[in-house]
């Protein structure tokens, strides 16, 4: 599906974020959990944008990737929302994460490691000198959910939504809404139950 991404009328856009699906490990019970999660979330929300941060699938196990995939796109193409992938594994935090979550303004969870690289490419540093960039969104480490402002910049996990992974966080999806003209956003974290955990610095 092709359409051109705006603001609504009101000046807002919404984006959720899905991370860490792990679809098709065998297990159906699960994946239809995991489903009827993202399913409910997109309700809920009503966003302009669904993003799928990676580990969609459980892994190189899965018996028929490209089926399991159409079943995942299948849900926001239904309900004629726009969605981006981004394949493979999920977009990893970069060091900073760690940093921000010893000595930044932190709110959330953080239960596990933050799972980086060991060499800082100096990423981050470019994303500060470049001067136009408000947060970024991590995935990948299940037990982790917080959001850390560091350098003007947020730094925020996704929430584990799948539950064919590790990990005992209650699985939902990061929100993410813009205000046309501001260069802020809100974010929170909307649960399987329906319910909303607020979670900004």
């Amino acid at each position: 599906m092709r359409e051109t991404l705006q603001y609504r009328t009101n000046g807002i856009f919404k984006i959720v974020q899905l991370t860490d699906l792990h679809v098709g490990g065998g297990d159906e019970a699960k994946d239809k959990r995991t489903l009827a999660l993202t399913k409910r979330v997109i309700e809920l929300e009503e966003p302009d944008l669904v993003i799928y941060s990676g580990d969609m699938l459980y892994g190189s196990e899965v018996k028929e990737p490209l089926a399991t995939l159409r079943t995942i796109a299948a849900i926001p193409e239904e309900m004629k929302v726009p969605f981006a992938i981004i394949f493979g594994n999920d977009v990893l935090p970069i060091p900073e994460y760690r940093e921000a979550w010893e000595r930044g303004e932190v709110t959330g969870t953080k239960h596990e490691s933050v799972c980086c690289p060991e060499l800082n490419s100096g990423l981050f540093t470019a994303i500060v000198e470049c001067g136009d960039v408000i947060g970024t969104f991590a995935g990948h480490d299940h037990e982790n959910d917080y959001v850390a402002a560091w350098h003007g910049i947020k730094l925020a996990y996704g929430r584990v939504s799948g539950y064919g992974g590790y990990g005992n966080l209650k699985r939902g999806a990061r929100v993410i809404q813009l205000q046309e003209g501001n260069r802020v956003f809100k974010t929170w974290v909307r649960l399987a139950d329906g319910s909303v955990v607020q979670d900004e610095p």
